[in-house]
């Protein structure tokens, strides 16, 4: 009997032994692209192709705008339309901004007014987000962003439809 409880206190602590050992991180599966699968080397190629393409569209579109526009190296064509001084928000900041969205077509399709944003939390498409690290408080923007940095394929039913790049006019209270 003495036997039998010394061999159930021995497999007790080697469970509670390897329990705490670490396992090795492990890579996303999206890190890492199949090139063996062609299916997916053709939809990166696609996705790269309609990228470029919405680019150039975008290009010839902010020539026809008030203002001097500028490309972020992110992808967004932004202009800060009155410029103030002061630090530029980085990761957990906080801030209220007050914003419209439009369609290129000029319809306003949402508008937000004295929204609490924290940068890094993904509250906001990652191209609203990226143009508000450009801004100093106090300032008024107005940015293009292309549908791959907006909503996506996906879209924002009912208002914004799939593949649909925007336009925002934001003030940083």
């Amino acid at each position: 009997m003495k036997f039998v409880r010394v061999l159930f206190s021995g497999l007790i602590v080697l469970c509670f032994l390897n329990g705490c050992r670490k396992t090795p991180p492990q890579l996303p599966a999206n890190k890492n692209l199949d090139t063996t699968n062609n299916e997916v080397v053709a939809l990166v190629e696609l996705n790269e192709k309609m990228a470029l393409k919405e680019d150039s569209v975008l290009k010839q579109f902010v020539k026809k705008l008030k203002g001097n526009f500028v490309k972020s190296p992110v992808g967004i064509w932004y202009f800060i339309e009155n410029q103030t001084n002061g630090t530029l928000l980085e990761n957990s900041d906080s801030c209220f901004i007050s914003w419209q969205m439009f369609s290129l077509e000029g319809k306003l399709l949402d508008e937000k007014s004295h929204e609490k944003v924290i940068i890094g939390k993904k509250q906001i498409p990652v191209g609203l987000e990226e143009g508000l690290r450009l801004m100093h408080k106090g300032e008024s923007a107005v940015f293009v962003v292309p549908w791959y940095l907006a909503y996506g394929m996906k879209g924002l039913p009912p208002d914004v439809p799939p593949y649909t790049s925007l336009i925002y006019k934001v003030k940083f209270e």
